[in-house]
């Protein structure tokens, strides 16, 4: 189990253990993501999606999720 802090929400933790729980989690608080990447930069795992074209950061994990 690993945690997603989210940026959005004040860093909002939600356990999660795959790829498939943020885009489902996104999805239950209405925003509805195709693809979901994990790219460690600066020391961090961020949360990156794409959106119109080009990746947005939607938060970081403590930890690489397969």
């Amino acid at each position: 189990m690993k945690t997603i802090y989210f940026h959005p929400n004040g860093y909002t933790q939600v356990p999660v253990t795959s790829l498939n729980d943020i885009i489902q989690y996104c999805a239950r608080i209405g925003h509805r993501l195709s693809n979901v990447e994990i790219d460690y930069r600066n020391g961090k795992y961020l949360v990156l999606t794409s959106f119109q074209g080009s990746y947005v950061c939607i938060g970081y994990v403590d930890d690489m999720i397969d």
